[in-house]
């Protein structure tokens, strides 16, 4: 786990661009129809599944609330799942 206080969005956005898979980016777009018009328009994927978003909150689980926001507002679908993957694991370890 790093340490909250040094961590950057930036530095969690580059993990996930370390396992970006482009074949599976390309499904994901398609699957969430992210073309002109559609309901997911301008959303970019980079082709992570759900355990690769898992194990990265919990590398970063302890990254400041204003850089987990920063996460959550970018237009990058896996930024934003990570970000919230981060805040429900918080939430659920608060309420032990």
């Amino acid at each position: 786990m790093k340490s909250s206080s040094r961590v950057t969005s930036r530095q969690v956005l580059k993990a996930i661009k370390a396992k970006a898979d482009p074949v599976r980016a390309l499904s994901s777009a398609s699957f969430f129809k992210t073309g002109k018009g559609q309901y997911g328009e301008g959303d970019i994927f980079l082709g992570l599944g759900t355990p690769k978003h898992t194990v990265i909150a919990k590398e970063f689980a302890d990254l400041a609330l204003p850089e987990v926001a920063k996460l959550h507002e970018n237009r990058i679908h896996e930024c934003r799942s990570v970000a919230l993957t981060i805040l429900v694991r918080r939430f659920a370890k608060a309420n032990k």
